[in-house]
C-alpha cells in the first residue's frame, strides 16, 4: 500500500478491513495458485445464505443444464443488491428454463428502480420470449425512458418479439419522433424495425402521425423506413 496514492491506499485498507471482518473472499493466501470448483452443496448454500459476492460466484459456477436451482436463482431477483439481481437475470437467461413463478419475477424487474436491472430484465424477457402481452406493455413505457441506453434496450427487445409484440403504434411513433429530434440514428433504426414488425402499414402510420406535427421529420422517417430496400416500400404502401 505504500506505493499507492493516499485516496487509493484508503480504499485498499477499507477493502482489506471488510475482508478480514467478513471472510467474504474466495482468493486468500491459502487458495492462491489452486483451482477448486465448488460442490453442488456449496453452490446451493451460497445461493441461499452466502454473501452478495458468494451468491454471484455461485451463479457463475452453475452449468447451463442445472435447472434444479432455477427457483433459488429466481429468489435472488428480489435481492437488495442490484448487482445480484442483474447476475440472477443473466443466469436465468443462460439456463433458459423458468419455473414456479420465476417468469413473473423477471417481468417485475422491468419496473426495477435500478437501470442496470431493468436493462438485464429487458434482455432476458426478449431472449426467452416471456409473456408478450405483459412484457410489451412494460417495454413500451421504457421506450421513452430518460436513459438512451434503456430506451434502446427496450426497442431492441420489442424488435426481438417481432409480430408477437403487443404495442401501440403511437408509443413507437412518439419514441421515433424523439429519436429523430435527438439525431439518435441507432434508436431510429431499431424503432423502425419494431414498426415494420408490428404495424400492418408502417408507412401510412408514419404519414398519419407526422403530417400534423412536422413534415420534415415525416420525410426523414419515411426515408429511413425505405432505406432498407424496395421491399419496405412495397410492404408499407406509403
Amino acid at each position: 500500500s505504500r506505493y499507492l496514492r493516499l485516496d487509493v491506499r484508503a480504499a485498499l485498507r477499507d477493502g482489506l478491513r471488510y475482508i478480514r471482518r467478513t471472510g467474504d473472499c474466495v482468493l486468500t493466501p491459502e487458495t492462491l495458485g489452486r483451482t477448486r470448483l465448488p460442490s453442488q452443496e456449496q453452490i446451493r448454500f451460497d445461493l441461499q445464505a452466502g454473501s452478495p459476492s458468494a451468491r454471484i460466484l455461485a451463479m457463475w459456477a452453475l452449468s447451463d443444464d442445472d435447472h434444479a436451482v432455477v427457483p433459488l436463482v429466481g429468489e435472488l431477483l428480489q435481492d437488495r443488491k442490484s448487482d445480484v439481481r442483474v447476475v440472477a437475470l443473466q443466469t436465468l437467461r443462460r439456463l433458459q428454463n423458468l419455473q414456479n413463478g420465476v417468469e413473473n419475477g423477471v417481468l417485475n424487474c422491468l419496473s426495477d428502480g435500478d437501470e442496470s436491472v431493468r436493462i438485464a430484465a429487458t434482455e432476458t424477457a426478449a431472449a426467452l420470449k416471456l409473456n408478450p402481452q405483459v412484457a410489451s406493455d412494460r417495454l413500451a413505457v421504457l421506450l421513452t425512458d430518460e436513459s438512451g441506453e434503456m430506451a434502446r434496450a427496450a426497442a431492441t427487445a420489442l424488435a426481438e418479439y417481432g409480430k408477437n409484440a403487443h404495442v401501440r403504434e403511437r408509443d413507437i411513433l412518439v419514441a421515433l419522433h424523439e429519436s429523430l429530434i435527438g439525431c439518435d440514428h441507432d434508436m431510429t433504426d431499431v424503432l423502425l424495425r419494431v414498426l415494420r414488425a408490428t404495424s400492418p402499414d408502417p408507412g401510412q402510420a408514419i404519414n398519419d402521425y407526422f403530417r400534423e406535427r412536422d413534415d420534415e421529420f415525416r420525410q426523414l422517417a419515411i426515408d429511413a423506413l425505405y432505406s432498407g430496400g424496395e421491399s419496405h416500400r412495397a410492404q408499407s404502401g406509403g
